[in-house]
């Protein structure tokens, strides 16, 4: 069957579909990589927050309830508010948080990245289009799937899916 002269041929209206799709997985790539630099930002900020002063009032108790018998209730209050910021710090794990964001933002960069080299690279090769683009947008999605749960992208199994691309070039 002949397409019409005033449609696109079939190969373009592929690329069209492929670009389409790889432009829409790297607007919400690099959306979410902004939101978890954002949020590893805030983590950061909280941990000198609440740990600044919880370091800096057990200090003050230390040296009030050294510097004399009479500051000992003085000392005790400091001591209470040192040691609630303490748990406070240890309870939100502020640290550990902001490095799970700053991972995360790297993971949805690394595939706001994978999908833009399809674009630059692939979308103009025609056997790629027709014979591994659509496994190529399926790990974007499945990548970006995992990163939406909170999950990182398997290494592994994405060097082994890469191996076998590769060979069957």
């Amino acid at each position: 069957m002949q397409t019409p002269p005033d449609q696109p041929q079939p190969a373009q209206r592929r690329a069209e579909g492929v670009g389409k799709e790889l432009v829409q997985i790297i607007a919400e790539a690099t959306k979410q990589a902004g939101v978890h630099r954002r949020k590893a930002a805030f983590w950061d900020r909280t941990y000198f927050v609440v740990g600044l002063p919880a370091a800096a009032l057990a200090g003050i108790a230390g040296i009030t309830a050294l510097a004399s018998a009479a500051g000992r209730i003085v000392a005790g209050v400091v001591s209470l508010a040192a040691a609630l910021l303490v748990a406070a710090a240890a309870f939100l794990d502020s640290a550990s948080r902001s490095k799970t964001h700053e991972n995360l933002a790297a993971g949805w960069q690394i595939l706001a990245n994978d999908a833009h080299l399809h674009v630059d690279l692939d979308l103009v090769d025609d056997s790629w289009l027709e014979y591994r683009a659509r496994e190529a947008i399926q790990q974007l999605l499945d990548d970006e799937g995992r990163l939406l749960q909170g999950k990182l992208p398997d290494d592994e199994a994405r060097t082994i899916r890469a191996a076998a691309a590769q060979q069957a070039k």
